[in-house]
């Protein structure tokens, strides 16, 4: 269990990291020249195909638009969530009621970690101006649009609505008034753990050489920090509210996995995997005989055994979320959670 006590010790200690460690306090950026750009490799976005001779032949001439075109989308996300969810939520959380105590130097932590946010999408937007500019080529931005259910589709206008959520709506909505702060709060631990994993995941690709392996170190830097203090928040939130708003908390969760985690069917394994080959010089043929293969691999393993799933659950399994019989009853239901699991 995490006291207000334990988080409020951990939170003072992080914030004399911080004035050591943070980027923003201490970092010089990194920035992009003519000569960097031909150095550019993006291995992480391609990964799941380098097992195929056709895409393990192509030169690094042949991926260069590809890994140009995938780190400015990359750079894009990074502007866009952590201005726009993570460092307003981390105000949320210094400044507005939480429903359960907090102490000053918890809240502070809240704001440090905004200030690296902001940072960090200075950053990115900064190394999108100089790819820009060194290479004309800007970030492919996603339209604003909430998925539509086909209008024959026999559900009701409930399901069809929440089918259209914001996960923060999604949260929102899926609990109590009471507990939409902590709804809120959950989905910003979770995420921010997400974020890590994925940045320790691209780190294993890169070479030294690699810009962007200097982006991403710098990134990675600050992003450690962040995922231990939340979730050692996450934690203390879990124990700090009632049994009965651990249920409805838990179902939420769940609920939010379930909805935005599930497997793909086959065919739409194809096609998105068919889109993905489709930006790589690779002839139709190729991509027609490699995509059926990667969605079948992919179909193969249970959600659980996903890396997609196993990280998020390594978070809940930390906070004790997992160890809670009737939110571990729903994880296991859905297929979050390996069947041996049950009895454990």
């Amino acid at each position: 269990m995490q006291t207000l006590s334990d988080l409020d010790s951990f939170s003072k200690k992080y914030l004399l990291d911080w004035e050591q460690k943070s980027t923003v306090r201490t970092g010089k950026r990194s920035r992009l020249d003519k000569a960097m750009i031909s150095n550019i490799e993006f291995p992480y976005t391609i990964k799941q195909f380098l097992q195929y001779p056709e895409v393990k032949a192509l030169t690094q001439a042949e991926l260069q638009p590809f890994y140009l075109q995938s780190l400015c989308n990359i750079l894009y996300g990074v502007t866009q969530f952590e201005v726009n969810f993570v460092t307003d939520q981390c105000g949320k959380l210094a400044n507005t009621d939480l429903g359960i105590e907090l102490s000053s130097s918890i809240k502070q932590v809240a704001i440090a970690i905004g200030t690296d946010e902001m940072y960090h999408a200075f950053a990115a937007r900064e190394l999108l101006s100089d790819i820009e500019e060194l290479t004309g080529v800007m970030p492919v931005v996603p339209q604003k649009t909430k998925p539509e259910l086909p209008k024959d589709t026999l559900v009701s206008s409930n399901e069809q609505a929440k089918a259209r959520l914001t996960p923060v709506e999604y949260f929102k909505n899926a609990v109590p008034e009471k507990l939409q702060r902590i709804a809120e709060t959950t989905l910003l631990c979770i995420l921010e753990n997400a974020v890590v994993d994925d940045l320790l995941e691209m780190a294993k690709d890169f070479d030294d050489a690699n810009p962007v392996a200097v982006y991403n170190r710098e990134h990675i830097h600050d992003e450690g920090r962040h995922k231990v203090f939340f979730q050692r928040l996450l934690k203390y939130i879990w124990g700090a509210i009632s049994e009965e708003d651990r249920i409805a908390l838990g179902k939420a969760i769940a609920g939010y996995y379930e909805q935005y985690f599930q497997l793909l069917s086959y065919d739409e394994l194809v096609q998105i995997t068919s889109k993905n080959l489709q930006k790589l010089t690779l002839s139709e043929d190729v991509i027609q005989s490699i995509a059926p293969q990667v969605a079948k691999s992919f179909a193969k393993q249970a959600l659980h055994e996903k890396d997609f799933i196993q990280n998020p659950m390594r978070l809940m399994a930390f906070a004790g979320i997992s160890d809670h019989p009737p939110t571990r009853e729903l994880f296991l239901k859905i297929g979050l959670l390996a069947p041996s699991l049950e009895t454990a």
